[in-house]
């Protein structure tokens, strides 16, 4: 395990998947006819590992995004919304206002109207 995925194992501090038993467990090749139990010990184990590995490389791709990325995928997101908001069914439209916030009103109306 690298040192980024350690970190991020100890943040969820969970009750089970800790580092040391996530490092003992995700190299064991348990088979389920042999040893079961342990066999589904380990695919538990590996594939909480994976997710955490997702993460890490996750937070990778997103520390690594320049700020032209960062505003275009902004702009690129506003934009889905906005046309999403604009082809809404109206009674849809008033639902979602009722549970929305004020300033999520606005928005919302805005990018219906505009």
């Amino acid at each position: 395990m690298t040192d980024r995925e350690k970190e991020i194992v100890r943040k969820l501090n969970h009750s089970l998947y800790t580092v040391e038993f996530l490092e003992e467990w995700i190299a064991r090749n348990d088979n389920v006819f042999v040893n079961a139990p342990a066999a589904l010990q380990a695919m538990g184990a590996k594939g909480f590992y994976e997710a955490v590995k997702a993460m890490a490389e996750s937070e990778q791709q997103h520390q690594s995004m320049t700020g032209r990325e960062a505003v275009r995928k902004i702009i690129c997101f506003l934009w889905e919304l906005k046309i999403r908001i604009k082809i809404m069914p109206q009674t849809e439209f008033v639902k979602m206002l009722n549970e929305l916030t004020a300033e999520q009103k606005i928005y919302a109306i805005y990018f219906r109207l505009f």
